[in-house]
């Protein structure tokens, strides 16, 4: 064997190289705290550490969504109770009081509830409309001056037509029975014929007349088995009672109405204002019944995940202990590795021999 300072210098180097090497991949795994090559470690188990990882971001990820539908669903309730208020407070100022004294609060406070009840049902979250149903990219009611007039005056050509075909031709609103106008309020004043015509209020308030929601709704998956609706419909029946109680106070010029016919109408709308109430006392029950099944969801996805996670753990963490041990032994080689080195750079062949 051929002995050369040359070669004294290139195994002392491949030495030093494969310590350093060694010294930095352990490094590595004591501070990321997982074998820096998974697949060379685990061998046939890597696919079980890769599905086990994979499985776990899933439940990562439904919780993220599960986060965002709960937002949806606190915003939809927000709104509710909004709702639910402003009809509560007019009906209850509706019962006990002279409404000949108080028209002009009443009249105002149903404009200004109509408003809100519109307002709230425009509400949005996460760029989507909430009570749009499955059309959440438009807002359910049309805001814009244009409409809302369009709207106002075919409420009110719909009366008129009714104050024509209920005062036998005199047209004098006064005129009007209470009987006549409890009927048109309620399933319609029938006009006699021939042609018979139907004169009713509430057909101002058909979904395509006041809403460009769709019916429909939102499926929201929560887990893998389960799914709820994360949306609502501002055609729903609740909203269009309420929207009628409001806009047969404020579009129906009840001042010129006689004291028998007026009652009929704060009677019909205290009822809706009443019904429609109630109704969103369901919705919003709905509402927090979806989100105890996002908490319960949200709770197994965690328990499944921390599974997962500790599988994970298992296959791919390292022991911290043993890996801080090697750290120390391998660099304390490199060390004297590092100092035989120098001694040996400074010997040549001739003291060798």
């Amino acid at each position: 064997m051929s002995i050369s300072t040359l070669s004294f210098n290139t195994s002392t180097r491949v030495s030093l190289q494969r310590l350093q090497s060694q010294v930095n991949e352990a490094t590595q795994e004591l501070n990321s705290g997982r074998h820096l090559d998974i697949g060379k470690t685990l061998g046939r188990l890597t696919g079980s550490a890769v599905s086990a990882r994979a499985q776990e971001n899933s439940f990562k990820e439904q919780q993220i969504s599960n986060g965002l539908v709960e937002t949806r669903l606190q915003n939809i309730d927000a709104s509710l109770a909004t709702i639910s208020e402003g009809a509560e407070s007019l009906g209850n100022n509706l019962i006990g009081v002279s409404v000949a004294t108080n028209l002009d609060t009443l009249v105002n406070q149903a404009k200004s509830g109509l408003q809100t009840l519109t307002g709230a049902l425009n509400a949005t979250g996460s760029g989507q409309y909430l009570f749009g149903g499955d059309n959440s990219d438009i807002a359910p009611v049309t805001t814009t001056a244009t409409a809302v007039t369009a709207r106002d005056t075919a409420i009110r050509t719909n009366f008129a037509d009714f104050v024509l075909a209920a005062t036998n031709g005199t047209n004098v609103v006064a005129d009007i029975s209470a009987d006549a106008m409890t009927q048109y309020l309620g399933a319609g004043y029938v006009e006699a014929g021939p042609p018979s015509v139907t004169h009713k209020f509430s057909d101002n308030f058909q979904a395509t007349n006041w809403t460009q929601a769709s019916s429909g709704t939102i499926a929201s998956r929560i887990s893998k088995t389960e799914t709820i609706t994360s949306s609502l419909s501002a055609n729903n029946s609740a909203f269009s009672d309420i929207a009628q109680a409001y806009s047969m106070l404020a579009s129906l010029d009840i001042g010129t109405l006689n004291t028998d016919a007026r009652k009929a109408v704060t009677d019909k709308a205290t009822s809706l204002l009443k019904g429609g109430g109630d109704q969103i006392t369901t919705l919003r029950a709905d509402v927090g019944m979806k989100l105890k099944r996002i908490d319960g969801a949200n709770a197994e996805l965690q328990r499944q995940q921390d599974i997962m996670a500790a599988t994970v753990s298992s296959l791919e963490e390292v022991d911290i202990t043993e890996v801080s041990l090697r750290v120390n032994a391998l660099s304390t080689q490199l060390q004297a590795a590092y100092s035989v080195t120098g001694k040996i750079q400074g010997l040549s062949i001739l003291d060798y021999i």
